[in-house]
């Protein structure tokens, strides 16, 4: 596993919120941001990680930031050249404090930076949904970044199929050789059986169109003298690179639409057997 950046200063971040249980839900999250204004970031803000997100994420790629909450993240990457980021959250008041935030489109110009109110399990698009709620059609980004998000998702009671569901969700959006870059606090002991895939196309649960690596970087030190212990699992954060394989996508992407007809067959032969069976009556 590569090791990654160096010790830090303590980064000026607020606190995280003491329910951990609730992470997982929208309420909680639109009482918290109802409360708190100021920017919260989840483990290291972007200059600590930039050098992992320069290496996979190029200026003008079409970049998601997958539950972006108030974070500084978009506007970091603004700063530093990146022309189109999506930040999507399933908070309706945090998507609401950070358009009014950026009402004026001259303080992020010239990116194109949105924030939309979007829940990662479903990103799929609803041709009846407003524009507010718009899906994402499939293989659109070439970069998802996940700051905590999926993190989240493990405090759920039905943790095994919501983290699932989502990370087939992103593979989906993806673009075939798309990356998805997660940091998280969780060991590659629990994330590595979630983000490995199968080489079997026809398991459905655990295939995606990616392979994974994982690389380490310090937490930030109260001493700013202290060398962290990257081989004590409490003094790292985890980054996990996904990158996918455009064989591997157009596969799964063909097994996809064999089963989507498999489906539509049956319900014709079914509706068919139906109105046969009110024939005979």
């Amino acid at each position: 596993m590569e090791q990654i950046g160096r010790p830090v200063k303590t980064p000026q971040v607020l606190a995280a919120p003491e329910a951990v249980a609730d992470y997982f839900q929208a309420r909680f999250w639109d009482d918290f941001y109802f409360e708190e204004f100021e920017p919260f970031e989840w483990y290291h803000p972007y200059a600590m990680i930039r050098g992992i997100i320069r290496k996979y994420a190029a200026e003008d790629d079409l970049i998601i930031n997958l539950g972006c909450g108030n974070s500084r993240l978009a506007e970091d990457m603004v700063e530093d050249g990146y022309e189109n980021l999506m930040n999507i959250d399933f908070s309706r008041i945090v998507i609401q404090q950070m358009n009014e935030k950026f009402e004026d489109p001259e303080i992020l110009a010239p990116a194109k930076c949105e924030f939309v109110q979007l829940d990662i399990t479903d990103m799929s698009v609803d041709p009846m949904a407003n524009e507010i709620k718009r899906g994402i059609p499939n293989g659109t980004y070439d970069v998802a970044l996940d700051k905590g998000t999926l993190d989240s998702m493990f405090t759920s009671e039905q943790a095994d199929r919501i983290v699932k569901k989502a990370l087939h969700e992103i593979d989906r959006i993806l673009k075939p050789d798309g990356v998805y870059i997660i940091m998280s606090y969780n060991t590659p002991d629990m994330m590595l059986p979630y983000l490995d895939s199968t080489d079997d196309v026809t398991d459905v649960e655990d295939f995606y169109g990616w392979e994974v690596s994982a690389h380490q970087i310090a937490k930030p030190t109260i001493d700013k003298n202290k060398i962290a212990d990257l081989f004590d699992s409490r003094n790292t954060y985890f980054i996990y690179v996904c990158i996918k394989d455009e064989d591997r996508s157009a596969e799964k992407e063909k097994y996809r639409i064999f089963m989507e007809k498999q489906k539509l067959a049956g319900e014709e032969k079914g509706k068919r057997d139906k109105m046969k069976a009110r024939g005979r009556k």
